[in-house]
């Protein structure tokens, strides 16, 4: 990736910030968009979508859940950013030696994925173990993040995951 000081935008790998990390197997490419629009360069984003409304939604329908008034977690968000990730995951011959991506939570409110419809990858902690998420074709997995689970006073917990690799087949 070509990086700028404050800017991880672009086409590489994940930063090795200890020699005691499980490396990652993956390949990433990352944009970042911060709203109001004054506060981004866009210089890498395509055209935007302005019907793509899918996270202003659920951020809607969360905020009900959770007894708040329907546009409270969209006003909560007046500034923000919105990052979009795509991970490439080539096959590799001794899997138990790294991880596609390590256990992490998600700082911000929600995350939005859509996975390869046929391979295993991505896992959750839950009650100490490691499960596997089963794709479903054409349907979203929505983890929710740190921010929500502050915001829901822990009704909703954000969730650790990570991704693993697979021997025989590549994964996005």
């Amino acid at each position: 990736m070509q990086w700028q000081k404050n800017d991880v935008q672009g086409y590489g790998q994940a930063f090795v910030v200890s020699e005691e990390q499980k490396l990652e197997w993956a390949d990433i490419f990352f944009l970042m968009i911060t709203n109001p629009p004054q506060h981004s360069t866009y210089k890498n984003w395509p055209l935007i979508v302005p019907g793509f409304k899918v996270s202003e939604e659920i951020l809607a329908n969360l905020a009900l859940l959770i007894k708040m008034k329907e546009n409270s977690l969209k006003e909560l968000h007046k500034a923000m950013r919105l990052g979009m990730r795509m991970n490439y995951y080539p096959p590799c011959s001794k899997p138990e030696l790294v991880l596609g991506i390590n256990p992490q939570s998600d700082s911000g409110s929600i995350t939005l994925l859509l996975q390869d419809d046929d391979i295993l990858g991505l896992q959750i902690r839950h009650q100490g173990q490691w499960i596997p998420v089963k794709p479903l074709p054409g349907a979203f997995v929505v983890n929710v993040a740190d921010a929500v689970e502050v915001w829901s006073n822990g009704m909703y917990k954000s969730v650790e995951h990570r991704a693993i690799t697979n021997v025989r087949k590549a994964r996005m």
